[in-house]
């Protein structure tokens, strides 16, 4: 049997990139799958791959800076599956600029798109995780919420946020058997992170892929095996933490 098999996925961030390969990585373990995007041909693209593969998904457009959407979002899941047991919070966000540059409306969009909105989508979740005995609420922060950068003030401050964010909530919901962690993952292979790399001068990632000990970025597909595990009962006593999935560059 998968080992996700009668369990029920929200995800949102989910039309490309990590969101798409965890999606994908969750239905092939027997998830039933939500997904929630702004980008709504995108997350439409996700769900019809899941069911091409045999898998059950929905999909609908979620601005995930709207309460209600969010809402709606995870009351679909609960009305389409018969309930909520994992929340995979992965919209992001991502704009580089020196702090001269950077301005207030662009800092509060990271903290808009990156850490409220994980405080939304875990409020509506929770109570839905909570009538089924317990399950595993996700989110992903990143490397950048474990140290600083040059550049990435807003981004690494919203990823900080949400890292402690997760301790909190790992705290309060534990007793409920609501186990809450978070990704940081280091470089992956994505455009998400083309903002940066635009931003600094050439030979900046060739330079930085350098300094990883393993000598590559991360494939999508990797960090949506780490959901997978993060999501199901082989991590059954893991709550409040902050797994780094970056080929080793934090250690260096």
């Amino acid at each position: 049997m998968s080992s996700l098999a009668g369990k029920v996925a929200v995800l949102t961030g989910a039309s490309s990139g990590i969101g798409r390969a965890a999606a994908l990585a969750l239905a092939r373990e027997g998830a039933a799958i939500t997904i929630g995007d702004i980008d709504e041909p995108g997350a439409a693209e996700t769900a019809k791959l899941i069911e091409a593969d045999g898998g059950r998904a929905i999909s609908r457009r979620c601005d995930v800076t709207s309460p209600e959407e969010i809402d709606g979002l995870v009351a679909s899941a609960a009305d389409e599956f018969g309930g909520v047991d994992i929340a995979f919070g992965n919209a992001g966000f991502l704009a580089t600029a020196d702090l001269d540059e950077m301005t207030l409306e662009t800092f509060n969009k990271h903290l808009a798109v990156n850490l409220t909105a994980n405080f939304l989508l875990a409020k509506a979740s929770a109570p839905h995780v909570r009538r089924r005995g317990g399950g595993s609420i996700i989110f992903t922060a990143s490397l950048g919420g474990l140290r600083g950068s040059a550049g990435s003030v807003a981004y690494n401050a919203s990823k900080g946020g949400l890292v402690n964010m997760t301790r909190s909530l790992a705290a309060e919901l534990g007793p409920d058997s609501i186990r809450v962690n978070c990704l940081c993952p280091g470089w992956v292979d994505t455009p998400f992170n083309d903002p940066f790399w635009a931003h600094e001068p050439p030979g900046t990632m060739e330079e930085t892929v350098g300094r990883i000990p393993l000598r590559r970025q991360s494939l999508p597909e990797e960090i949506g095996s780490t959901v997978v595990f993060l999501a199901g009962d082989a991590s059954s006593y893991l709550t409040g933490h902050a797994l780094v999935v970056d080929g080793g560059l934090l250690a260096t």
